[in-house]
């Protein structure tokens, strides 16, 4: 396994929101920030619409001039992002 840190891409998004759900990371009922920024219709975990806001927010973020997304890609999955950092 070779792993690799690089600048996220537009491309990345669905892949570090798949991470990001996969681990249960930033759930709103165990994480007192998102809890507070997630509008409280999408604060149920794996939902759709939850999904589809994260994906808005990352990408919003993603195209700040001051903003830095970085994944880690797995070389052995064909450089599939397994984990990432903002």
């Amino acid at each position: 396994m070779s792993i690799r840190i690089r600048l996220a891409e537009k491309a990345d998004i669905p892949a570090i929101i798949a991470v990001s759900m996969a681990a249960c990371a930033f759930d709103p009922t165990t994480d007192a920030i998102r809890a507070r920024l997630s509008p409280a219709h999408l604060q149920s975990t794996g939902g759709q619409s939850s999904k589809q806001w994260s994906m808005s927010r990352k990408s919003a973020r993603l195209e700040l001039r001051n903003s830095v997304i970085m994944v880690a890609v797995d070389d052995a999955l064909g450089g599939g992002v397994v984990g990432y950092s903002m």
